[in-house]
């Protein structure tokens, strides 16, 4: 399932109301960790998370980023990791500060 940010809206109306705060991850498309490569080959941001968020960023692609993570071990060891992640187009991941 791919999740798109426009609804119509404009890319300066997408960054202005992005506020990851305020997002519901449990509602995002979702895929274990231990799945990492059935992810898309899309930009987004993404929240690796079990109980809690562990680890958020961003990418041009989320498939690949995931391959090779550098949190990968790490979040590993962990019980029930999942990567949420909603997907954005690349004029706008470029404008998404880092969280």
């Amino acid at each position: 399932v791919n999740q798109q940010v426009n609804l119509g809206l404009t890319h300066f109306d997408i960054l202005s109301n992005f506020n990851p705060s305020n997002l519901d991850i449990r509602s995002l498309p979702s895929v274990k960790l231990k799945e990492r490569a059935l992810l898309p080959d899309a930009c987004g941001v993404y929240f690796a998370f079990n109980t809690e968020i562990q680890y958020i960023g961003k990418t041009y692609n989320l498939r690949k980023r995931w391959i090779s993570h550098h949190r990968y071990c790490q979040l590993e060891r962990l019980d029930d990791v999942s990567i949420s992640y909603l997907t954005v187009p690349s004029i706008v991941l470029s404008y998404i500060e880092d969280v």
